[in-house]
Parts: structure tokens; C-alpha cells; sequence
């Protein structure tokens, strides 16, 4: 068994595919070119084994990811750690049957893209809405008060415009 350092993120599992090794641990920063303008990536770290299993490489391991976003409610930027577990199979390209099965993934000249599976892995497992806490107030709508900080002694009441003649109403 060898411990590898990777300086990029192609993992070379032809050892593994001609049976001079058994197992392959690594660890590497991967860059999955993740572009969103509400959730940047901060550091990747992808560890994990690969493992030849009857001309096939199985790979598992935990991506784990620091990424900053601003919260949905009330608009504090905040730091999050992400942490996805990976069990995919790697197979030789020609030998793939199906290209849409995500817990397969292609060999390429004897090795395989750790960027494309981080970046699978984390854009399917980020959050679409991130909050700074799970009772975040938000801010008012009326004078932008960030109601977490402090109240801003808005009247935040909504009537529905439909019914404001029948408030009339009831004012008589």
C-alpha cells in the first residue's frame, strides 16, 4: 500500500488496474470550478482510498469543503464547512455503459479527474439557501434594520390592500 501527496488532481490508477498494487490512499486540494456568485469556495480536501475490485477501481472517501456565503434572511456574509462522503466506481472509459450513472465515473489513460468528481459531489451537496442561525430574524422590509442586531420600531404589519375598505369598517 502506498501513501501518495498528489500536486494535482488526476489520480493515477493504472498500478492499481495492472495488480502491481492493492490499495492507494491520497489525499489532495482539488479546484472543482464551482462559479456561483452567492457561495464561494474557500478549500477543498479530498482524502480518501482507491481500490481494484475486479477491473474496476472503487473509490471512497470524504470531500471536505470551506466555503463563505451571505446568510438568506439577513444578509451577514458567514463561513460553513461542508463534509460529503464519495463511493463511486471508476471504470476504463471504453468499458462504461452508461455515461449518466453518477456513481460511475471514467478512467482516462489511466487515471481520473478528482476536479470533475469534486465538482459533481459538491454541486449537488451545497445548500441553495444558507442562514447565519436557524432563528435568524432577517431584516425589515420597511427600513432594512437588521432585526438580529437590534428592533428598529417599524410598524411591520401587512394588510392586504383587497381588504383595507373593510378595515374602514370596522373603524366606524
Amino acid at each position: 500500500m502506498e501513501n501518495i501527496k498528489l500536486p494535482n488532481t488526476r489520480l493515477d490508477v493504472s498500478k492499481l488496474l495492472s495488480g502491481e498494487e492493492d490499495k492507494l490512499t491520497f489525499e489532495v486540494e482539488p479546484q472543482p470550478g464551482i462559479d456561483d456568485p452567492d457561495i464561494k469556495i474557500l478549500s477543498v480536501r479530498f482524502s480518501g482510498e482507491a481500490k481494484e475490485i475486479g477491473g474496476f477501481i472503487e473509490l471512497n472517501g470524504t470531500i471536505s469543503c470551506r466555503f463563505s456565503a451571505h446568510c438568506a434572511r439577513c444578509l451577514e456574509e458567514l463561513e460553513r464547512d461542508l463534509s460529503v462522503e464519495v463511493n463511486v466506481t471508476a471504470i476504463e472509459q471504453d468499458k462504461l455503459a452508461d455515461d449518466s450513472d453518477p456513481d460511475q465515473i471514467p478512467i482516462t489513460d489511466g487515471s481520473v479527474d478528482l476536479d470533475a468528481l469534486c465538482f459533481e459531489q459538491l454541486a449537488v451537496n451545497l445548500p441553495l439557501r444558507v442562514l447565519c442561525r436557524d432563528d435568524c430574524k432577517g431584516l425589515c422590509f420597511k427600513c432594512g434594520q437588521n432585526l438580529n442586531i437590534s428592533e428598529c420600531g417599524c410598524d411591520r404589519r401587512q394588510t392586504d390592500l383587497r381588504l383595507e375598505g373593510l378595515m374602514d369598517f370596522f373603524k366606524q
